[in-house]
């Protein structure tokens, strides 16, 4: 089966389910599968990308002093964020497939190497975490042998990289613009620095506060296409309100933030409903390399539109590229609805859907194990019904099963039945 939960795996851990579940909140702490265990490893995941962000987004804080001191144009200036995503285009693919004086700003350097080496810090302990629960789970004992190669990812659905479409098309309406905001904020409201600076972080603010809640309720009810939509959509209306009319700049940029929470708890899971497990590394090393590409292009592309044409313009640009990922959510939505896939069913129908095709899986598999044993077989070992099949399954996975079924005499009812 492709993406989503594997439930098998499910089925042969409930005894150390049901095991965890007697030792107590000591167990829940230190065993891998315990609740408190998985959210400490959470924490520290939280912090992988914290050393990135800072020193990425940074430097829009010091736009004018870099221009001053440097005596480069706007689209020099974005220039750099160019050169800081153009690697990346190589080695988040790798990686997924194996990461206002002088004294200020050599503070802020130390700062953002402190975060990087923090994050590494992380990254360590996370690796730890994940050593220790391999050898208690024993994962690798019950590995499926599919073997992992580059040249599968010609094969990744079109849904795939619908989903990496509207990654870039949405990401560079709002990073890129969050580069530029502290001078558009200055030009256009006439804001100070410090406050075209703090305005600039509300999206990433919100962002921190919102995420956690949106992706809680998004879990809950599903729908993550309609969801991408609606976040979408918000966002266009953001950029209208700051690109058209002098409302204060606070609303638009407060939407943004709820709008690229929502975006963030809806889209990034898809990946995982798409692609079979074994492969997701390298499905979301090609997402973030696509992504950085499009960021490495569009924040050259930003840097020449302001100087030439101006906030205006940049922002009609960005509200088109905000068109482009909205039309890709719209044809994502309809082939989801064509193949009749889960990517916009709720969390009840999509594991109904998902026991569904386990069930075929295995009807298919031992229909083909008792036609090989016709033969040899006497009565006892004749082969069972679909019927039987199916629902021995159903059981096994602890799904309902119609009332007048019972497993025991399952033999006469064979038996009757044909």
């Amino acid at each position: 089966m492709e993406g989503g939960p594997n439930i098998q795996e499910r089925e042969s851990t409930n005894s150390t389910e049901n095991e965890e579940n007697n030792d107590g909140c000591l167990n829940c702490m230190c065993h891998p599968r315990g609740r408190g265990h998985r959210f400490i490893a959470l924490i520290f995941m939280c912090f992988l990308g914290f050393g990135s962000y800072f020193c990425y987004d940074n430097p829009a804080a010091l736009q004018n002093q870099m221009q001053n001191d440097l005596n480069i144009t706007v689209s020099q200036y974005t220039m750099l964020y160019s050169i800081y995503s153009w690697p990346n285009v190589i080695l988040c693919f790798i990686g997924g497939f194996l990461i206002d004086s002088y004294l200020e700003l050599k503070s802020i350097i130390f700062l953002a190497t402190s975060t990087c080496i923090f994050s590494m810090f992380c990254a360590i302990i996370l690796g730890a975490f994940d050593k220790r629960s391999e050898r208690i789970l024993r994962r690798n004992n019950g590995t499926s042998g599919d073997v992992v190669r580059l040249m599968d990812v010609k094969d990744f659905k079109a849904t795939f990289w619908l989903v990496t479409v509207i990654c870039v098309t949405y990401y560079v309406a709002i990073f890129p613009f969050i580069t530029l905001a502290k001078e558009f904020f200055h030009q256009k409201f006439n804001m100070s620095n410090q406050a075209a600076n703090s305005i600039s972080s509300i999206v990433y603010l919100i962002s921190g506060i919102a995420s956690p809640l949106l992706g809680l309720f998004i879990d809950k009810i599903g729908k993550n296409i309609s969801w991408i939509m609606v976040a979408i959509l918000t966002t266009i209306g953001s950029h209208v309100l700051l690109a058209f009319t002098m409302v204060n700049p606070y609303v638009a940029m407060v939407i943004m933030g709820i709008a690229y929470s929502t975006l963030a708890s809806s889209l990034w899971p898809l990946v995982s409903l798409i692609i079979p497990e074994y492969q997701l590394g390298t499905a979301y090393g090609v997402c973030q390399a696509i992504q950085n590409l499009g960021l490495a292009v569009i924040s050259i592309v930003t840097g020449l539109i302001v100087q030439h044409w101006g906030y205006t313009v940049l922002e009609i640009f960005f509200i088109a590229s905000l068109v482009g990922a909205l039309l890709s959510a719209i044809v994502l939505w309809i082939l989801d609805r064509i193949r009749k896939e889960t990517l916009n069913m709720t969390p009840k129908n999509r594991l109904r859907h998902q026991q569904s095709v386990l069930a075929a899986e295995v009807l298919e598999r031992e229909k083909l194990l008792s036609a090989s044993a016709v033969g040899s077989s006497n009565e006892f070992l004749q082969p069972n019904s679909d019927f039987h099949i199916r629902n021995r399954y159903l059981s096994r996975i602890g799904a309902p099963l119609p009332s007048s079924y019972n497993i025991n005499v399952k033999g006469l009812q064979y038996r009757a039945l044909r």
